[in-house]
């Protein structure tokens, strides 16, 4: 602490004499000198909060300092004259100050230089050079006193700062810094509380957005590989028997082997169970079977084509009695067959949509939402079969160029054929668009009806 100041302050005698003198130990120096030492405190540490630099609010006011000041303890003890003016009745002396200071002051500094990490109060008083023991500062302490010419008063004054009263503005200035900091600290802890859940928030954000990526991305493989297996299943079916008893045990071989290798590639993607395992193990047998799928398809049409010449080597050079490709007209009959059945349950439907929608155009609309769930549902089943007839228009193209090659007119002709799976394509295209249509007049109906209320 930079050099007080000279504080006189005063106090009346309680006698006097025709030339008045003051004792160094005497009460009323004492006294004096407590007030001086108590009125230094009260000014340094105001000085001190009020040049605070810090954006923190600490909420000191000087009503709160007087008030913990006064109930600082001081005892000068050990008192001795070190000086006299002989020209004046001045008085220099020498002390050992002790200030007795709260403990909850102690305790409150001893929490707030925990809190930033400093050296508890014992520590601090020891560099200091003080003594400090049971909540009591212990330093030597120089002053001075005079009394008035009259002798009423006394005249008392400190030197150079003492490390005593150093030490003690220390302790009150922490303690009050203490609720600010536990203050601050909370804030703190508050905020890193909310930014963690804001960190968390997102995190589960992305979470459920991956979640939902790869949800899809299984869906679409699940999808990918009905496609494929239907494709497969096509070209099985449209074997003779024979074939596929001789190939039997080799597809079977191939499904082995189709899940073992799939299995062990997904893998290395990811743990077994999950969506990115089940997505990667899917997307590989889509992708075997589709391969396995033009491999059958060259051994179908290679057997059809060899019990064609079959047929054709026994009959000699007649057609008229046993024509070429018997089995390949067969196979083909079968699917127009499949076709037709087809195409008859989607006139059905499309009797059914009709109707519906006669019924739509009348005044009484009650069941609106109903009617057009029914046309979404009817439509996306006529579309399902539309789809099936182009899967079986597919497979019937390289069975009627076989037949044609052969010189066997085929029952559909590959230009019908290529007009069928024009037509079917263009019919679901508009189908697509008309369900399309119907799902957005329902979600407009629901939200009219939802207004309504």
């Amino acid at each position: 602490m930079k050099k007080i100041a000279l504080l006189l302050v005063v106090m009346s005698l309680t006698a006097c004499s025709q030339k008045p003198e003051v004792a160094c130990g005497g009460d009323d120096a004492k006294s004096v000198i407590a007030l001086v030492l108590k009125d230094s405190l009260i000014k340094k540490i105001s000085s001190d909060f009020a040049s605070q630099s810090s954006s923190v609010n600490y909420g000191v006011d000087g009503a709160s300092i007087r008030a913990t000041v006064e109930k600082i303890s001081i005892a000068i003890e050990d008192v001795v004259t070190t000086k006299s003016d002989p020209n004046s009745t001045k008085k220099f002396c020498s002390s050992t100050l002790k200030l007795g200071v709260p403990d909850d002051v102690v305790k409150n500094a001893d929490a707030t230089r925990a809190m930033l990490s400093l050296t508890s109060s014992q520590q601090d008083a020891l560099r200091a050079n003080v003594d400090f023991d049971a909540d009591t500062v212990k330093a030597p302490f120089d002053y001075s006193v005079q009394p008035t010419d009259d002798g009423k008063k006394i005249y008392g004054s400190t030197g150079d700062s003492n490390p005593a009263l150093t030490f003690a503005t220390t302790l009150v200035e922490q303690s009050f810094i203490k609720t600010a900091l536990e203050k601050q600290k909370a804030d703190q802890t508050q905020q890193q509380q909310q930014q963690a859940l804001q960190a968390q928030q997102r995190e589960a954000e992305i979470d459920q957005a991956q979640m939902a990526e790869n949800q899809a991305a299984l869906q679409k493989a699940q999808s990918d590989l009905k496609a494929a297996n239907d494709a497969i299943n096509v070209v099985w079916n449209a074997a003779n028997k024979q074939w596929r008893q001789d190939m039997l045990p080799d597809q079977r071989l191939w499904l082995a082997q189709r899940d073992n290798q799939c299995k062990l590639k997904a893998l290395d993607t990811g743990a077994s169970g999950s969506a990115s395992f089940e997505t990667n193990r899917i997307n590989c047998q889509v992708e075997m079977t589709t391969a396995r799928t033009e491999v059958l398809k060259t051994s179908v049409l290679q057997s059809l084509s060899q019990s064609a010449n079959s047929d054709s080597g026994s009959a000699g050079n007649s057609t008229s009695e046993n024509p070429a490709g018997t089995q390949l007209t067969s196979n083909l009959s079968t699917f127009i067959s499949n076709i037709a059945q087809n195409k008859g349950q989607i006139d059905r439907l499309d009797q059914q949509i009709l109707s519906i929608q006669a019924k739509l155009n009348q005044d009484s609309r009650a069941d609106v939402l109903d009617d057009y769930e029914k046309i979404i549902r009817l439509s996306s089943q006529a579309k399902e079969l539309l789809l099936a007839n182009q899967k079986y228009l597919s497979a019937m193209e390289p069975l009627a160029k076989e037949l044609s090659d052969r010189g066997v007119k085929p029952a559909l002709s590959l230009d019908e054929i290529n007009e069928n799976m024009a037509t079917g394509t263009s019919k679901i295209q508009q189908w697509n668009g008309f369900i399309l249509n119907m799902q957005m007049a329902l979600q407009k109906s629901a939200g009219a009806s939802q207004r309504a209320f």
